[in-house]
């Protein structure tokens, strides 16, 4: 039930096909927001979601983790796509602030 959730979210996501920002910090935002759209056009659908990741049921701990890391990898190859990293200040090692910014997510 939670593999159709998460899949079925994903595809919705896949839905919108407007470009993300070539900006670390504004893809970011738009991504964020995105998600929101989603969570308000499917509440429910959200709601079981969230709540699996965030209320662990220790039966399913190991499996629902190892769910929730398969999303977050895929959500880091799709952030760093096509990302424009000249637009980092020069001073800024880019690899460097986007393991920071990926560490803050996690």
């Amino acid at each position: 039930m939670v593999d159709m959730a998460i899949n079925r979210f994903i595809e919705l996501g896949k839905q919108d096909t407007t470009p993300l920002s070539s900006d670390l910090f504004e893809r970011l935002k738009e991504r964020g927001l995105k998600k929101l759209k989603l969570a308000t056009q499917e509440p429910l659908l959200y709601a079981m979601i969230y709540n699996t990741f965030v209320n662990l049921p220790d039966n399913l701990k190991n499996e629902i983790t190892s769910k929730y890391a398969w999303m977050h990898e895929r959500s880091n190859d799709n952030l760093l796509e096509d990302l424009d990293v000249s637009l980092f200040r020069e001073s800024i090692n880019p690899e460097k602030a986007i393991d920071i910014v990926q560490l803050f997510r996690s």
